[in-house]
This record gives C-alpha cells, sequence and structure tokens, in this order.
C-alpha cells in the first residue's frame, strides 16, 4: 500500500510529520542505546573478570547507566509520539471516509450499509497497526542497524563487513 496511491493517507501523514519523526527518533535512540547497553555491558563484564583498578572501570559503568537510562527515556518518548501521531492520522482518515460515505449511505448501499460502513472503518484502523507494529519499528531498526555499522566500521572494519552481511 504506498501513499501515493491514497492521497487521503498521505495528507494525514503530512499532517502528523513532525510527531512522526520526533517518534523515529526517539525509537532510533532506544534502538541504538540497546546496542551500546548490551556491547558496554558485555565489555565491562569481561574486563571486571581481570580484576583490574576499580577507577579503571568507572567510565564503562557510567556507560551502562546512560544508555540504560536512554532507553527507558527513549522509549517513553516514542510511544507518546507514536501514539500521538498515530491517533492524529486516524482521526483525520475517520473523518475524511466519513465524508466520503456520507453522500453514498442513504442511496446506493442497501439495507446492509451499517455492515459496509464497520468493514470500512475496520479497515481505516489497520493504519493504526501499520503505522505503529510494522513501519516505526522496521524505520528504526534500519536506522540503528546502519548506524552500528558506521560505528564498528571505525572500530574493526572486518567486524562491521560480517555485521552488514548478517542484517542483510
Amino acid at each position: 500500500m504506498s501513499t501515493s496511491s491514497h492521497p487521503v493517507l498521505r495528507d494525514a501523514l503530512v499532517r502528523e510529520r513532525v510527531a512522526l519523526w520526533r517518534a523515529l527518533a526517539a525509537g532510533s535512540l532506544v534502538s541504538l542505546s540497546s546496542v551500546g547497553l548490551a556491547g558496554t555491558s558485555a565489555w565491562l563484564i569481561v574486563r571486571a573478570a581481570q580484576r583490574p583498578a576499580i577507577l579503571s572501570l568507572t567510565v564503562p559503568m557510567g556507560l551502562v547507566q546512560l544508555f540504560a537510562l536512554s532507553k527507558a527515556a527513549g522509549r517513553y518518548v516514542e510511544r507518546v509520539q507514536t501514539h500521538r501521531a498515530v491517533l492524529g492520522v486516524m482521526g483525520h482518515l475517520r473523518e475524511r471516509v466519513a465524508c466520503l460515505l456520507e453522500p453514498l449511505i442513504p442511496a446506493g448501499l442497501g439495507p446492509r450499509s451499517a455492515d459496509v460502513v464497520d468493514v470500512v472503518l475496520r479497515d481505516v484502523e489497520r493504519v493504526q497497526d501499520l503505522l505503529t507494529v510494522v513501519v516505526g519499528p522496521l524505520l528504526t531498526s534500519v536506522i540503528a542497524g546502519l548506524v552500528t555499522v558506521m560505528i564498528t566500521g571505525f572500530v574493526a572494519p572486518w567486524t562491521a563487513l560480517s555485521l552488514t552481511a548478517a542484517l542483510l
């Protein structure tokens, strides 16, 4: 389903673009924080097993806390902005669909008009799932994967190549 063939959906998405961009940015922060948290905590566990001076572990411990807190805060912002955008899109879509169905109901749909309206509105509700369950997580995962590959490329180029192959 492309937005070019659905101008009503495209208009609704354009109206809520700020909230959608905020949700995408927060979701990417959550994904990147998860990667950073996993990497830093794994390194910290391995390094701590070597029993170094405790002061040499303070920066990695701080990074683990930073990633954990940014993951939690980012998840909250992502949820708020995603639902704000989706509710705005849904309101706009419902309004437009109701305006398009209004002239048809008394004249052309017959005695089963309530069933037709119910089916159409259920299809409109599925847009909510498309935005919250499919598009958002997919885009944030792609962004986090690209950023992770780029950062890994600076540290260990061969690892970045294998990570790229795994992500593809």
